[in-house]
């Protein structure tokens, strides 16, 4: 059995944000260059900066780590903008 080289909670982020396909260590590897870090610091700057994928799996891993304050943190992202 391989040893994780990931976090539980970012590799179940990345596969969830990602449902229909295969990743590889080298694709967290480029989400973690890009962004520097998989704190929930560096997560909200990913919702704040982010192209609409990495805004996707920052939003599961913030749900996965669950801070005390990301609810209120989280919500503007998770409305549905008006029709």
């Amino acid at each position: 059995m391989r040893e994780p080289r990931w976090p539980e909670a970012v590799e179940r982020a990345f596969v969830d944000a990602n449902p229909h396909s295969y990743y590889t260590d080298d694709d967290l590897e480029i989400v973690y260059h890009r962004w520097h870090d998989f704190q929930p610091e560096a997560m909200i700057q990913v919702l704040e900066q982010g192209d609409e994928a990495d805004r996707v799996f920052a939003i599961f891993l913030l749900g996965y780590l669950a801070p005390t304050d990301i609810t209120s943190r989280l919500w503007p992202f998770l409305q549905s903008p008006p029709a």
